[in-house]
């Protein structure tokens, strides 16, 4: 009968070029492979969550009766909170804006000492025939 103990565990016989790993070298193997795979679940994870966030804002949004969702990404968040906080101080800002009247600044040329209700030649010039 014939020995079987130069048979490697592929079931061929073991040469030279066979590479025989220590248990430490196996481990390290391992270890980075599985280092890497959790990087990369690491990264899917933190990809949900973003997603999920931005889904939680367009949430807010819509609670608001907003339907352009642009917004979230020209408001910037950190988190669910942060968006609401900023997207309330713009609110209010705007709000704010919305119940004071325009006031267009009246400019007068340095030359000029008239007041604004006395005659100008150019703005009489450039007049829209509607208005008075």
């Amino acid at each position: 009968m014939e020995d079987n103990t130069n048979l490697n565990p592929t079931g061929g016989e073991n040469t030279a070029d066979d590479k025989k790993f220590t248990q430490e070298e196996v481990n390290n193997i391992v270890k980075n492979r599985l280092y890497k795979e959790n990087e990369k679940l690491q990264n899917k994870v933190d990809e949900l969550n973003q997603r999920e966030l931005k889904a939680d804002c367009k949430d807010f949004l819509r609670s608001e009766n907003i339907q352009d969702y642009s917004i979230v990404d020209m408001i910037g968040y950190s988190d669910a909170e942060d968006f609401k906080n900023k997207f309330n101080s713009l609110k209010e800002y705007f709000g704010n804006m919305k119940n004071t009247p325009n006031k267009v600044p009246y400019f007068t040329s340095s030359s000029s000492n008239t007041p604004p209700n006395q005659s100008d030649q150019l703005r009489d010039a450039f007049k829209h025939p509607n208005f008075k």
